[in-house]
């Protein structure tokens, strides 16, 4: 059921309807999903559908990687901060 709401998510991304996306990442994310914690960092980490905040970027970066899903991407974009 994730998987379909992560798709939802980058769907409303696409459709350039990021506030939407947020919200529904944000719900996801919640649950525990790594995937949607990473995308949902972007959007914060870009100022997509919500205020810029690099910090916010930062600490959904850090559960992705602890997370264990997306590790090498959730490195990467923890680099990207520093």
């Amino acid at each position: 059921m994730q998987r379909l709401f992560i798709v939802l998510c980058l769907s409303f991304a696409l459709l350039g309807l990021p506030a939407k996306a947020l919200i529904w990442f944000a719900k996801v994310a919640a649950q525990g999903s790594a995937k949607a914690q990473r995308n949902l960092g972007m959007l914060y980490y870009d100022g997509l559908g919500v205020a810029m905040d690099r910090a916010r970027a930062g600490e959904l970066f850090q559960q992705t990687a602890a997370a264990g899903g997306g590790v090498g991407e959730a490195e990467f974009d923890l680099g990207r901060l520093h």
